[in-house]
């Protein structure tokens, strides 16, 4: 939560990349891969 916080505050933007679905689901935005076809997923 802290480095959300952060990362909001200073208006940047953080590109995380895990299997976590828990944790991706903290993200304000999410991209899916599916045999090799990106999908953008509005948190």
């Amino acid at each position: 939560q802290v480095l959300h916080d952060r990362v909001q505050e200073s208006g940047t933007t953080l590109l995380l990349v895990t299997h976590d679905m828990k944790v991706a689901r903290s993200c304000s935005h999410i991209f899916t891969m599916e045999g090799g076809v990106l999908y953008d997923h509005a948190a």
